[in-house]
């Protein structure tokens, strides 16, 4: 949001915020007025009641405050590109699009007015008229970081990730004290999976402003995706020193103290941040954290705290049944999901959810009743029916149920592993080869390596691995599967380095990744550094035989089995 610098102009009643130059406007100076430098003493009162609407999230009391202020100052740019801002949030585009030629006239060829005109081109959709005028405003002001922002976002938007960089890289040089451009280019190479440039580019962000929370945490994020987990700790410790208040740092050093193993550290971090908000909002914010952590026995009771002052709130009864799940409180996680009404959006997933719980307890006749109302709602719900499936083969009924899926639900790849995993249950390995080839998600492929190895086929299963990861080179998993699969062979372990390295910077909360790079170090003989990864890996998968498996090699410092 803009924010106005008032201050007393020496002719007359006149509050301005000062032009680029320091010379104030006089008071009929119409091209000073066009510029949007000017406000009036009486528009002035309105203005900012306008901006007070607007942070309580009132847009219709605001446009009605600007309206006023543009009475007293109708020549007035900022007055008027205020009151379009505001118009597009109550999402009243013919209003606002009636102000860009308003804007336009005001101050023909200002960057202000031509960003204006493009947001409320994207607001209507046209994002060619949108990204022309955009790049008009970028071509001939390279120094205006909004313009080269919402320039590069829609770049982004449309997966054009080299000329966003272009776009970013020329800015930041432009602006060589600007810190946003330097966050935008990270968000590009992110999305490039680039992590290294990403965390160069977050470096140099960081030397402009090493006080900002949201970079330094970004950094973080990224250092933990490159395995540099002391050095996001360090980095987030020393903005703390200087901004103890900054509510993100706070969060994203809890969270880094946590990758480090200080958990009294973290502890002291989110103590902190709860002061600083309501007791609702700080139990929410650690619970959510330490679930997403893997620490399910601290997340469950700040969970429960947090839903007792929002009953509503889906996202964390969701992460509450996932740490409950974990501890094997199957009971518990059943009653919080219970809890979710029908009229929730997320209601089909927990009735999946539900379902899949009894049928872990070994009730299978309670969980196909519990998926009954559901699949009449939504009887061609990919979810409802792989869960369905194994409710049906757990009650011996797998077969029959093979038979009774319409042709649509054959179609869809959840369907279709969960047809394979029923196949391989059954004993029909073929058939259970073909819907995993169908499928074709990396999941599938990777299943399908697994299916091969059980046949004895080591060959087709690390070319099913290789499939995985060629097609999909953005999945965590296939390339932790493949890994996995060339360290456990004993050879490549090079390439299994990288791909372990890889997997994790795509996912470093992946059990599986974090899995494959300690069967790489196990092998490499590195057994402290696999049990490092082996602690995070339990802490996050806690009940995953196989991540038990590398706890046993890692103890006894022996081979990591097939």
């Amino acid at each position: 949001m803009l924010v106005l610098i008032a201050t007393l102009g020496a002719a007359g009643n006149a509050a301005w915020a000062g032009p680029a130059d320091g010379r104030p406007p006089g008071r009929g100076d119409s091209r000073a007025r066009g510029s949007g430098r000017y406000i009036s003493a009486q528009a002035y009162h309105h203005a900012m009641r306008a901006e007070l609407a607007l942070s309580a999230g009132q847009p219709e009391r605001a446009i009605e405050e600007l309206k006023l202020a543009r009475v007293y100052d109708q020549e007035s740019l900022y007055l008027t590109l205020r009151l379009g801002s505001a118009l597009l949030e109550a999402r009243r585009l013919d209003r606002a699009e009636r102000l860009v030629g308003e804007a336009k006239k005001l101050a023909p060829g200002a960057p202000e007015a031509l960003r204006f005109e493009a947001q409320v081109a994207l607001a209507r959709g046209a994002t060619q008229v949108a990204e022309s005028t955009l790049k008009r405003v970028v071509d001939r002001h390279p120094g205006d970081l909004e313009a080269v922002t919402l320039y590069a976002d829609l770049l982004l938007r449309q997966r054009r990730l080299p000329e966003a960089a272009k776009v970013l890289k020329r800015a930041a040089e432009r602006a060589p004290q600007a810190v946003e451009p330097l966050l935008g280019l990270a968000r590009v190479e992110l999305e490039r999976h680039a992590f290294a440039a990403a965390a160069v580019a977050l470096e140099r962000a960081a030397s402009r402003d090493d006080r900002r929370g949201d970079v330094i945490a970004a950094l973080a994020e990224v250092y933990h995706r490159l395995d540099r987990d002391e050095e996001a700790a360090e980095r987030l410790r020393a903005v703390i020193e200087v901004s103890p208040q900054d509510e993100r740092a706070l969060l994203a050093a809890a969270r880094a103290e946590l990758w480090v193993g200080q958990e009294e550290r973290a502890a002291r971090w989110l103590a902190r941040l709860e002061r600083q908000g309501d007791q609702g909002t700080g139990a929410r914010r650690a619970g959510l954290l330490y679930a997403q952590e893997g620490r399910y026995e601290r997340a469950v009771p700040l969970l429960v705290r947090a839903l007792a002052a929002q009953p509503g709130d889906t996202e964390v009864r969701f992460e509450l049944v996932r740490s409950q799940r974990a501890l094997g409180g199957l009971a518990e996680a059943l009653g919080s999901l219970e809890l979710i009404s029908s009229d929730d959006p997320r209601h089909l997933e927990a009735r999946a959810e539900a379902a899949a719980i009894l049928l872990e307890q070994g009730r299978a006749e309670r969980a196909e009743l519990a998926l009954q109302p559901a699949l009449a709602v939504a009887p061609a719900d990919p979810r409802l029916l792989a869960t369905w499936l194994a409710v049906r083969h757990a009650r011996g009924r797998g077969a029959e149920a093979l038979t009774q899926l319409t042709p649509t639900a054959r179609g869809d790849p959840i369907v279709q592993l969960a047809e394979a995993r029923t196949f391989w249950a059954l004993g029909q390995l073929e058939e259970a080869a073909q819907r995993l080839l169908a499928a074709g998600t990396a999941e599938a492929l990777v299943a399908l390596s697994e299916l091969e190895l059980q046949r004895g086929r080591g060959e087709p299963a690390l070319e099913a691995l290789r499939r995985a990861e060629k097609r999909w080179p953005a999945s965590a998993l296939a390339k932790a599967a493949l890994a996995t699969h060339l360290a456990q062979q004993g050879e490549a372990l090079v390439d299994a380095e990288r791909l372990a390295s890889e997997a994790l910077a795509l996912d470093p909360g992946s059990p599986t990744a974090l899995a494959a790079r300690g069967v790489v170090a196990v092998k490499r003989g590195e057994l402290e550094a696999a049990a490092r990864y082996w602690e995070r890996a339990r802490r996050l998968a806690p009940r995953d035989p196989r991540i038990a498996g590398l706890g046993r090699a890692v103890r006894e410092g022996g081979r990591v089995g097939k």
